[in-house]
């Protein structure tokens, strides 16, 4: 039976995807209640070979991994939420290359998972409009807050929504590296200050080199 036909038939089995656990986790778990209090099964996987076959609907959030064609059919409706405007910005960290490109209005795209990344056909777009002036966690938090509100909005809707096809070139952003992290010592904070704002300072902090010498820059909020 498709989706469409089981689309009212309450409660549908929900799995939500998460396969690292990074700043995405939380709002997963807070997805997994929601879904749950608005009367549908959900459960929360960390990796995709543990998730039952047999469900309706899955989102896969915060994941690293392409879901191979065997992991995709264990549900009829696969769903991935994206930030940027596809079919621009397919690939890695769209939220951080955007940011360091100088933007402060997001395009998030809730689309299905197919075999080719973000490439899928589109259900819902929505929009986030940053301040300019936060940081990775609060940008991060910012994006989860969407990424729950639109996956909730596509289960309440009354009718299945139809998906349109992607339409346009499309455009890549590279997986990023702690190269990526690297600023110029002779240029301006102010002038830098993206790449300063999208820093992990765990994992990838902002760094720059003087005389044959690497030295870190951990930025956070003065409270």
């Amino acid at each position: 039976m498709s989706i469409e036909k089981k689309w009212n038939d309450k409660p549908r089995k929900i799995s939500i995807v998460n396969d690292t656990n990074g700043w995405s986790t939380k709002w997963c778990k807070v997805l997994e209640k929601s879904i749950i209090r608005n009367g549908d099964g959900c459960k929360l996987y960390f990796n995709y070979e543990d998730m039952l076959p047999g469900g309706d609907i899955a989102f896969f959030l915060g994941c690293t991994k392409l879901a191979a064609p065997n992991i995709l059919s264990k549900n009829l409706l696969n769903l991935v939420v994206h930030a940027s405007d596809l079919p621009r910005g397919r690939g890695f960290s769209p939220l951080k290359w955007q940011i360091i490109e100088g933007k402060s209005t997001i395009i998030v795209s809730l689309l299905e998972a197919v075999s080719l990344a973000d490439a899928g056909r589109i259900f819902l777009k929505n929009k986030i409009v940053y301040r300019g002036n936060e940081l990775l966690n609060e940008m991060q938090n910012i994006l989860g807050k969407k990424c729950n509100a639109m996956c909730l909005n596509f289960l309440s809707k009354e009718m299945f929504p139809k998906g349109k096809a992607q339409i346009g070139k499309p455009t890549y952003y590279k997986k990023r590296t702690i190269e990526d992290q690297k600023i110029d010592p002779y240029k301006s904070i102010y002038s830098q200050f993206n790449k300063l704002r999208v820093a992990d300072n765990t994992r990838f902090p902002t760094f720059f080199n003087i005389d044959g010498v690497d030295y870190e820059i951990k930025i956070k909020n003065k409270k």
